[in-house]
C-alpha cells in the first residue's frame, strides 16, 4: 500500500514529511486510516481533501478503529459534526459540505473542539483554508486513480 515516503515537500523554507499510499479498496483505505491513527496526537487537526466518494469517510473509519472508538462512523454531512468518545482520544468528525463560511463552524463549537483530548477531522477542509493557516494541520489528499483505486497523500506539518 505504501508507495513512497519522503521529506522533500517544500513550503517556504520548512520541509514537510509526506507519505503516499495507493488504496485498491474500501478495506485498504480503512487500514491506511488505522495505521495513520498511530501517528497523530491529542489536539491534532486533520484536513481531508477530495471529491465526493474519494474515500474520506472510510479513512476516518480507520482512524476511529485505531483510536478504539466503538460507535459506527457515519458521514456527518447533514448534522455537520459528530462527536465520538474514544479510549485514547475523542474524535470530532466535521463535514463542511453544507457550510458556507467559518462563522457557521464557530457557531457549532469550533473553539470548544480545540483541546488535547480531541482529534479533529475535517472533510471538505478547503472551505476554511484561510482560517486553518493559523494552526498546524495534517493534510490528507484523496485522488481517484480509477473506479476502485485511490491515491492518498498525507502531508505532516513541521
Amino acid at each position: 500500500m505504501v508507495i513512497g515516503e519522503w521529506a522533500g515537500e517544500r513550503k517556504g523554507h520548512m520541509e514537510e514529511k509526506t507519505e503516499l499510499f495507493i488504496s485498491k479498496s474500501f478495506e485498504e483505505t480503512i487500514l491506511i486510516g488505522e495505521e495513520f491513527s498511530k501517528k497523530i496526537y491529542g489536539g491534532a487537526i486533520v484536513a481531508l481533501y477530495g471529491e465526493l466518494g474519494s474515500g474520506k469517510t472510510h479513512f476516518v473509519k480507520g482512524i476511529a478503529k485505531g483510536l478504539r472508538v466503538e460507535r459506527e462512523i457515519t458521514s456527518p454531512s447533514f448534522v455537520i459534526s459528530q462527536y465520538y468518545r474514544g479510549t485514547l482520544f475523542n474524535l470530532i468528525h466535521i463535514d463542511l459540505y453544507r457550510i458556507n463560511n467559518f462563522n457557521e463552524l464557530e457557531d457549532i463549537g469550533w473553539y470548544d473542539f480545540l483541546n488535547e483530548k480531541n482529534i479533529i477531522l475535517i472533510e471538505w477542509a478547503d472551505k476554511i483554508e484561510e482560517e486553518l493557516r493559523e494552526y498546524k494541520v495534517i493534510r490528507v489528499y484523496f485522488s481517484y486513480i480509477n473506479e476502485n483505486s485511490r491515491e492518498i497523500k498525507i502531508i505532516y506539518p513541521n
